[in-house]
């Protein structure tokens, strides 16, 4: 998925993704941030929503079709649960998906290379272990 979102960034194509400011799974989230590097730097802008705990799982797409559903970006949940999308191409669904991206990205801040930077050492090493557990887990439990 990151070599698409990338690929897409690198054809000017305006790549966002909203990640929630506070996870009900803190390592989740640690193991995010380690990521969101690489995702800036592939030119993919990223967001935090702030409010509140932020479980949606939906993408929209050139505005003519959008996912949505259970899906998380990590392994293990595929190879764990039962997960599933639904690729919608209906444009007032589709229109109502876009809208309702903007309204969560007006309460999101976004999160920048020099924001990043100015994470402690501490803080970027716990992230680093976070991902490499994260992705231990997955490489144990997701599918094959």
């Amino acid at each position: 998925m990151l070599d698409a979102l990338a690929q897409a960034a690198a054809r000017r194509v305006d790549v966002r993704v909203i990640l929630p400011a506070v996870s009900d799974l803190p390592v989740l989230k640690l193991a995010a941030l380690h990521r969101v590097r690489q995702w800036l730097h592939a030119g993919i802008r990223v967001f935090e929503y702030r409010p509140a705990m932020f479980h949606s799982k939906y993408a929209v797409v050139d505005d003519d079709r959008c996912t949505i559903g259970t899906f998380n970006y990590n392994s293990a949940s595929v190879g764990l649960a039962n997960e599933v999308n639904l690729l919608v191409h209906e444009p007032t669904f589709v229109s109502r998906v876009a809208s309702m991206f903007e309204e969560d990205l007006a309460a999101s801040g976004e999160v920048t290379v020099r924001s990043m930077a100015r994470r402690s050492n501490l803080a970027r090493g716990l992230d680093a272990i976070a991902n490499a557990g994260v992705g231990f887990v997955d490489f144990v439990w997701g599918p094959r």
